[in-house]
């Protein structure tokens, strides 16, 4: 049975992941040490403690100095996090060794870290953990140090029932990694997937607003210069109808007539370019048409720099962005400038 290969991208345990982590494991842990005080006060004094105090004891250790790691501002990656998982299987095994094995009422702990990694971790990450779980539990089936509180067939001549029961239990587990490590993974990549898709479609409409803000602002700007430079175009008019008007002014008026013609070209493409982009529009123009309308435009505003156009005649039609026009524009205006000096 192949796992599905999530789309969604790769995704980072939080820090706040791994310290639920680590507060679920230390609760386990204290369970375990309720166990052993219970044991040590009212349980068969035969059973060997020590080993089982040593694993709490260094089990809280790294539980404790791992809290204070998520104190710092260090990023949690996906293979510390598979660290702290497989320690949780290593250490409970060591745990469930010295305290009757697969007996142990405990050994179901072995889900929590499989639930874990399907829940936050890459598919590949997560079969390893089951796979590690799986072979933990079969591995105390039959290597164990006998607990008496969890073992009394052990001393007994009757241990086939209690087998029977271990071994079922066991396939009980194997069966639900299975289904966990498969469904739960598709699940949670499902979900990464919708908030994937949710964070794109916000983005959009970001986008969009902003998109509508400037392009409210470029035509309110458009509309406001208008006025002003119909009033300037008109007195440039009046000055070149006087015949009073020395030769030198005139071509100085004839220049600058030009200059406010451009100017008022381009308000109307710039209103234009503000109702293109609050649709997101664009159009099909020929390449060289495109350019050579560029070229014009830009050469008005730059009357002192000479340049040179040759296209071809069977240029091809292209997708024509209404900001496409300003960015070579700014190219010509870069090249220009690097020209003269």
């Amino acid at each position: 049975m192949n796992p599905p290969t999530p789309t969604a991208a790769r995704y980072s345990p939080s820090t706040d992941n791994l310290r639920n982590l680590l507060i679920i494991r230390g609760i386990a842990l204290l369970g375990q040490a309720g166990v052993l005080a219970w044991v040590a006060f009212y349980g068969d004094a035969s059973a060997s403690l020590w080993e089982v105090a040593l694993g709490l004891a260094l089990l809280g250790a790294i539980t404790l100095a791992s809290l204070w790691r998520t104190t710092r501002p260090w990023p949690v990656a996906d293979g510390e996090f598979l660290a702290q998982l497989l320690l949780d299987v290593v250490g409970w095994t060591a745990l469930m060794y010295f305290t009757g094995g697969a007996n142990n009422p405990f050994i179901s702990y072995y889900v929590v870290p499989l639930v874990v990694s399907a829940a936050v971790l890459p598919w590949r990450y997560t079969w390893l953990v089951a796979g590690a779980s799986v072979l933990a539990y079969s591995l105390l089936l039959y290597v164990y140090v006998p607990f008496p509180l969890f073992t009394p067939h052990a001393h007994m001549g009757h241990g086939d029932a209690t087998n029977i029961h271990v071994l079922g239990m066991w396939f009980n587990f194997l069966f639900s990694a299975g289904l966990i490590t498969y469904f739960v993974v598709r699940m949670a990549a499902t979900l990464r997937r919708q908030e994937e898709r949710a964070a794109a479609a916000r983005e959009d409409r970001l986008r969009n607003d902003q998109i509508m803000a400037v392009a409210g602002l470029a035509a309110g700007t458009a509309h406001e210069l208008g006025t002003p430079l119909s009033t300037m175009t008109v007195l440039v008019e009046e000055l070149q109808a006087a015949d009073s008007l020395p030769e030198n002014l005139r071509t100085d008026c004839e220049l600058l007539a030009g200059q406010l013609a451009e100017c008022k070209a381009t308000l109307a493409r710039l209103s234009r370019t503000a109702e293109l982009s609050s649709i997101e529009e664009t159009r099909r123009q020929s390449a060289s048409e495109f350019a050579r309308e560029t070229l014009a435009n830009w050469s008005v505003r730059r009357p002192g720099t000479a340049y040179e156009f040759a296209a071809e005649p069977d240029s091809p039609e292209i997708d024509v962005d209404p900001t496409l026009g300003q960015a070579l524009e700014n190219l010509l205006n870069n090249a220009a400038d690097t020209g003269s000096q």
